[in-house]
C-alpha cells in the first residue's frame, strides 16, 4: 500500500531490528511470534526505546493475550482476519491522527 517496511520472521529479529540504527514511523506486530519473544515484548520494547512510536499489535486470540501491556495510547489492535483494507485505514489512522 506504499509504505517502506523492513520485516522481521521473529521477535528476536524485530528487537535487533528496533536496536539498530534504523528509524521506524511505526511498529506493525502480530501477538503471537515464533519463538520465545511475542509480539507483546516487541510492543514493550518499542515503547522502551521511543514511548512516541506508535504500535498496532494484530491477534487472532482474545484480548486476555494483551492483559500484560501497561495501558498505553501508542498500542492499536486489529483482529483478524485483517483485510487490506482494514490495515490501510488502521496505519493511516495511527500515523496521521
Amino acid at each position: 500500500i506504499g509504505y517502506d517496511v523492513q520485516i522481521a520472521t521473529s521477535g528476536k529479529e524485530a528487537l535487533e531490528q528496533l536496536a539498530s540504527e534504523l528509524s521506524f514511523d511505526l511498529v506493525i506486530t502480530d501477538v503471537v511470534m515464533p519463538g520465545a519473544i511475542q509480539g507483546t515484548d516487541v510492543a514493550k520494547a518499542a515503547e522502551a526505546l521511543n514511548r512516541n512510536l506508535p504500535v498496532l499489535l494484530i491477534t487472532g486470540h482474545a484480548a486476555e493475550a494483551l492483559d500484560d501491556l501497561t495501558p498505553s495510547n501508542t498500542y492499536n489492535v486489529l483482529t483478524k482476519p485483517v483485510s487490506q483494507n482494514d490495515l490501510a485505514a488502521a496505519i493511516h489512522r495511527v500515523l496521521k491522527p
